[in-house]
């Protein structure tokens, strides 16, 4: 019998769009200190009042202390452009009027920076379009500032709205491109959750194959077993060869169960097929409890009863979540007494600890263990109690009923 390939679930790669950190990216705050000073020490010493708008360098103290005022607060402002970049513009213009006015040459070179900065981080479009027209108010201040000519005003103009309307382009790349990478992201969830409904969908068939088969194999017994026990007295031969037929049906359909449950069973939780412990094996937890550092005390009589699998899993479960607990909320040196004893009618189980020494830091004891182990013992029709002791500590008492025969 061939054995079929496994397919494996295509991996898609993620485009990254990612931009390289510069120094605004890598030291935000830092960075805007900077910019702010070396703008300052620009405007202050550098000029184009020489012939012909020349540039040239001047010395601090030709500089008005007014004017130092004022291009020190337009510079100081610049480090909240990305917060408040329409308001930054707005105090840039504000000095720049007031220098305008008092007669003052107002080069202050954070102006196309402001307007930037509008460019950039304004998100609302109809700010940043606003912020953007405040161009023209810039160019009469120019003109009322210097009398500069049309062909230099065209140049101004040219400038400011290029400083602008790089930052607007800049802005909208960022924005495109990070929806590029989200569509990429969702796409990728896409095709993974597909991928996975398509998995589960092929294990949900193929246990509906092995179900049926699982089944016609157990009706085979039956039938097999109910005309062996017809033909036994009369025909021994008959019968045996019936039985032999029911323990071929009975492998058969073992093996079909166990790639059943293969099937079924979620990834993480395929593992080595191990018999289930019960309560032969409830010695050895003890004293791995005990190596992990609790005192616990044992009393279980032998007993003469073979129990049932579901009950023997079950008593072994429900010990072990209690001990568990009395670990993870009392702590280690914790006392614990185990007492299992068997009668007629039901088996008891009572895992008691004595707590920590102050009895009014006892922990509650809520959550998924208790829970699971009430959920098992239902399910045998048994009654699980569980309690915080007056003189501190807490007990977990569980009754299991046996089948009447």
């Amino acid at each position: 019998m061939s054995k079929k390939k496994e397919t494996e679930t295509p991996q898609y790669s993620v485009p990254s769009f990612i931009p390289i950190k510069g120094p605004f990216a890598r030291w935000p705050n830092l960075s805007e200190v900077v910019l702010a000073i070396c703008v300052f020490l620009a405007s202050v010493f550098v000029s184009s009042e020489g012939d012909g708008d020349e540039v040239i360098i001047r010395a601090l103290d030709e500089t008005p202390a007014l004017l130092l005022i004022l291009l020190a607060i337009a510079a100081i402002s610049l480090y909240w452009r990305k917060e408040h970049p329409l308001k930054v513009l707005a105090v840039t213009l504000l000095m720049m009027a007031i220098a305008t006015a008092l007669g003052l040459s107002f080069d202050f070179f954070g102006v196309p920076i402001a307007l930037y900065s509008v460019g950039r981080y304004e998100i609302r479009d109809k700010l940043s379009q606003l912020g953007g027209a405040t161009i023209g108010l810039i160019g009469l201040i120019l003109i009322f500032d210097k009398n500069e000519t049309l062909t230099d005003m065209g140049f101004s103009f040219i400038f400011l709205f290029l400083s602008w309307y790089i930052g607007r382009r800049v802005l909208a790349r960022r924005e495109y491109l990070q929806l590029l990478q989200e569509i990429a992201e969702q796409l990728e969830k896409d095709k993974v959750n597909d991928a996975k409904k398509a998995v589960e969908e092929e294990r949900g068939r193929i246990a509906r194959e092995l179900h049926d088969v699982v089944a016609h194999q157990v009706s085979l017994m039956t039938v097999q077993a109910g005309a062996a026990k017809i033909v036994f007295k009369k025909e021994p031969q008959k019968a045996m060869k019936a039985m032999d037929a029911v323990e071929h049906a009975g492998r058969e359909a073992l093996i079909e169960l166990r790639r059943l449950l293969g099937v079924i069973r979620p990834d993480e939780e395929m593992c080595e097929l191990t018999p289930q412990p019960g309560l032969g094996d409830v010695p050895n937890l003890v004293k791995k409890f005990c190596n992990a550092g609790l005192v616990v005390t044992m009393e279980m009589p032998s007993l003469n009863k073979v129990l049932p699998v579901s009950m023997d899993l079950t008593i072994y479960r429900i010990i072990q979540e209690s001990l568990t607990n009395v670990l993870k909320h009392v702590g280690k040196k914790a006392s614990v007494h185990v007492f299992v004893k068997c009668n007629k009618t039901n088996i008891q189980i009572e895992i008691k600890d004595e707590g920590l020494e102050e009895k009014e830091k006892v922990p509650e004891r809520s959550g998924y263990g208790l829970m699971g182990m009430r959920e098992r013992v239902m399910l045998l029709g048994g009654t699980l109690e569980t309690k915080k002791l007056d003189q501190g500590g807490f007990q977990v008492k569980c009754y299991l009923p046996f089948e009447q025969e």
